[in-house]
Order: structure tokens, then C-alpha cells, then sequence
């Protein structure tokens, strides 16, 4: 070894830490060993020591934790390194990997405390419920004595695209249309705004999850942000202008996280302005992998490297830097504006990197229904912790395995997973697919 390069990369003995997501889709054994292959380095290690290079990320124009109260005009926001540096930390705890962590919290910022509901059982299923169906589902867990404390629903609660003969309410030619080539979007995973079909009055719905259904929950929405926003999405005029597009060509604003113009368009001037959306608590985000040229195997965008590549450079929220990872930054976004509240953040996507631990928690994403997949989703939890990194694992498995006796939804593999110790499993998270059976 030549390099402090190739020493990093070469400790053999580092602990672990996390990795961007448990997206896989190659076959249960095949991903076994490429979500492996895939595990960060965390700053523990049996070495003694380990090094963190933080030469390629952004500095902060201002404090990047402001006071909730005192701060709230002041969002602080990123600046790109003018020119190339070298920025390492080097830990050398030897066997103290306590101490470890201790020091890279203290260095790179305290995690904050969560929604204390986020800590109990959560609940999503990819289905198209109404309003009513929903409400249904919620007694249910009453009825069994079943505990439910986190209501998720996946992308089937907006509009997809435009099915013809069908009518929608309202009208959505030409939403969810593609800022980039990914498929998701024109499938009707992006954009922001209510299916009116299904939840004809949004504002009561949410009223009822929060006050009136009994169990006193909080709602998460999965959203799609990679899809930018279309000229169907509330105050789309104002996001285009401050995006430099005409509002009457009707074309949708790319996503750009790291543009502080384009956050505020989506958040204060968008998400938050919209009345639809005045009682929704957190978001999903949900980037997925689709993609051109993406095949089942290279789960990642470098078609050579499965292994090694990020995330950003196949989601196009990056636009200016291709360092930045924009999974990391659009945490912060959103959980940065529930601080600025004096709200308790939370938000629900895939790993950022080193740092991620400041916006908890973190998603697993489309896994297998395997005994396979329950193990490594235990290791993960355990090496995860060398970053403080929290996750929020799918229980009972999305996809079907090859083996006829596990389907998407196998009752033993769940249960399993509910009987835990939470040092184990410290989040019971249900994320199923479409043709799952209900479970409750």
C-alpha cells in the first residue's frame, strides 16, 4: 500500500457502519452478498484506529443547527469547496469504541431526539385504500388489540398518470411527467398532491388519523422528490419562476437539492403553503432505484461497480456537485424545517453517509422475504451504530423469494421479526407490496 488511500480502504478490521439502502434486486442469495459488499466503514475498528475523508463534502455558510425560536429566518446552507483539499479526522480509540463514537458525535453533531412514537410499530402497505378503507384498517388494529403507532402510506395516495377513458379528480394531464428518463415517475410515484378519487376531503382525513381514530397517530406520505415538480403541483408558478422556467410552458421543475432556491420553492413554498398538507407530519422519501440502463444485478448506477457508487448519481438531484450526495441534503431539508418549528424532526429515506445520523432515521427499501434477509438486517442495525444511524427495517419482506414456501407475506418470517429484543429490531416497520395479503 502506497496511499493513506489504500490504507483506509484497505482496513479489513474496521467494525462496519451503513450502507444507502437494502434495495436489491438480483435474487435473495445474490443480494445477501451485495448489500455486504456494499457496508460503509464506520469509525470503529479493531485496528485501533480509523480515518474519515471529508475532503470532498460542503462547508456551512452559518450554523447548521439554528435556534428553533430566536433563528427561524436563518436556514443555513451549503457552499462547495472553491479548491481541492485535504480534510481527514483520524480516530484512535484503540479498543475504546465507545469512545469512538463518542468522539465522531461530538465532531460531526448530536443526533436529535425523535417523535417518540417513531419508536413503536409502523405501518404501510402498497395499496390504493380510500379515505374510508384506511379508517377501516386503523379500527382493525383496535379491535385485535394490535399496537399502531406510525401510519405510512405509500405513493398510491396521489394521483398517477392518466388512464385513458378513466376519469380523475381532478384532472392530470400532463402531471408526473419526467424531469429526467425514470420510469418511476411517469408510473405515478411523483408529485405531491392529494388522489381527490380516493381521499375526497384530505384536511378531515388527517384530522381523523391525528384526533378522532383512537390511536392518536402520526402520518408519514411517501413521496418521490427525484420527480422535481410538474405544473400540477400547488404554486407551481412560483417554483418555476424561481427555477427560470416560464410557468405557461407547463414544464416541470427539475429536482436540485443542493440549489437553496429550489428547497424553499418545495417547502415553504409548496409543501407548506398547501392547505392539503397542513396536518401532514412527515415524509418518505422514497428515491428508489429506477433509472436507465439499470439492470436487476447493478442495483447502483455503475454498471462495473454494484458495490461502491452512490446513490446521488442516479437520482439527478445533484445537478452542481457531483460529490454531494443529495439523499443527505434533502434530509436535512425537511428535517431542518421541523427544528426551525421547535418540532421534533423525522424523516424516512435511504442512507446519506457519514452525517446522516443528524436527520434519523433511515429506511430499508424493496428486500426479499427470506430468513436471509432477516440476518442481514440484524447485522445491519448492529453495524450501523458505529455511525449512530438508526434504521427502520421492512418486517415480513416486500419482494417474493424463489422458495414457494415464503411468499411476499410468510406469517412465521413476521412474527419472528416482532419477537426480537429492540436492541435487535428497534423500529417493527411493515412495507409490503402490491399484492400482499392484509395483515390486519
Amino acid at each position: 500500500m502506497d496511499t493513506w488511500t489504500d490504507i483506509i480502504l484497505g482496513d479489513e478490521h474496521n467494525l462496519g457502519g451503513s450502507l444507502d439502502s437494502t434495495d436489491c434486486y438480483c435474487g435473495d442469495e445474490c443480494c445477501q452478498h451485495v448489500l455486504r459488499s456494499r457496508l460503509q466503514h464506520g469509525v470503529a475498528s479493531r485496528s485501533g484506529w480509523s480515518v474519515v475523508d471529508d475532503s470532498r463534502t460542503a462547508l456551512w455558510t452559518d450554523n447548521p443547527h439554528p435556534n428553533p425560536v430566536t433563528d427561524q429566518e436563518s436556514w443555513a446552507w451549503r457552499i462547495p469547496r472553491a479548491v481541492a483539499t485535504t480534510d481527514w479526522y483520524l480516530f484512535l480509540q484503540g479498543s475504546d469504541y465507545r469512545a469512538a463514537v463518542k468522539d465522531f458525535v461530538t465532531l460531526a453533531g448530536r443526533t436529535p431526539l425523535k417523535p417518540w412514537r417513531s419508536h413503536g410499530v409502523w405501518w404501510s402497505r402498497e395499496y390504493p385504500y380510500s379515505d374510508t378503507a384506511v379508517q377501516q384498517l386503523i379500527k382493525n388494529f383496535s379491535v385485535y388489540q394490535l399496537p399502531l403507532n406510525m401510519l405510512v402510506l405509500d405513493y398510491n395516495w396521489h394521483p398517477g398518470p392518466p388512464s385513458p377513458g378513466v376519469p380523475l379528480v381532478p384532472p392530470i394531464e400532463g402531471c408526473n411527467q419526467p424531469t429526467i428518463a425514470e420510469g418511476q415517475c411517469v408510473a405515478g410515484f411523483g408529485g405531491y398532491q392529494w388522489d381527490l378519487a380516493l381521499f375526497p376531503d384530505p384536511v378531515a382525513f388527517q384530522r381523523w388519523v391525528h384526533n378522532r381514530s383512537g390511536a392518536d397517530l402520526q402520518l408519514v406520505l411517501n413521496i418521490h422528490d427525484q420527480c422535481g415538480i410538474d405544473s400540477c403541483q400547488f404554486n407551481y408558478a412560483a417554483a418555476a419562476h424561481a427555477a427560470g422556467i416560464d410557468p405557461s410552458s407547463r414544464a416541470p421543475v427539475p429536482c436540485g437539492f443542493l440549489q437553496k432556491s429550489y428547497a424553499e420553492s418545495l417547502t415553504a413554498g409548496m409543501l407548506e403553503a398547501d392547505p392539503h398538507h397542513a396536518l401532514t407530519d412527515f415524509w418518505w422519501e422514497d428515491y428508489g432505484l429506477g433509472g436507465p440502463g439499470i439492470g436487476k444485478y447493478q442495483v447502483l448506477c455503475t454498471a462495473n461497480d454494484s458495490s461502491k457508487s452512490s446513490f446521488g448519481h442516479c437520482l439527478h438531484c445533484y445537478q452542481d456537485d457531483v460529490d454531494a450526495k443529495p439523499q443527505l441534503w434533502s434530509a436535512y431539508v425537511h428535517g431542518s424545517r421541523r427544528e426551525m418549528k421547535n418540532l421534533r424532526s423525522l424523516t424516512l429515506g435511504i442512507y446519506g453517509g457519514l452525517g446522516h445520523h443528524r436527520y434519523p432515521g433511515v429506511g430499508s427499501g424493496d428486500v426479499y422475504a427470506s430468513w436471509g434477509t432477516l440476518q442481514f438486517e440484524i447485522f445491519l442495525s448492529v453495524t450501523a451504530a458505529n455511525v449512530v444511524t438508526e434504521w427502520n427495517h421492512d418486517l415480513g419482506g416486500f419482494m417474493e423469494t424463489a422458495d414457494s414456501r415464503i411468499g411476499r407475506f410468510d406469517p412465521l418470517l413476521n412474527a419472528t421479526t416482532w419477537l426480537h429484543p429492540p436492541e435487535r429490531y428497534p423500529v417493527s416497520y411493515t412495507h409490503l407490496t402490491l399484492p400482499t395479503k392484509r395483515i390486519v
